[in-house]
């Protein structure tokens, strides 16, 4: 799983910095750029908000401190 993550931020990595070449070299203008960007960092906060939810879950506990979720356990 650690090698999965470590992948995806080093294309996350590699799409910004290819952003930032294609904005240099006029293949589109700046603002289409700043809008990529945003897009990709909307797509790691959903993504950290996904194994956020994944971690929380297999701890089977919920936010209130009265047991398992959804009656298990």
């Amino acid at each position: 799983m650690e090698m999965e993550i470590a992948s995806y931020l080093n294309k996350v990595s590699e799409l910004k910095n290819q952003n930032l070449h294609d904005v240099n070299a006029g293949l589109y203008d700046y603002q289409l750029g700043v809008f990529y960007v945003d897009c990709i960092s909307e797509c790691e906060k959903l993504g950290d908000y996904v194994m956020n939810v994944v971690q929380a879950g297999k701890g089977l506990n919920n936010d209130f401190g009265d047991g398992p979720i959804n009656g298990q356990g």
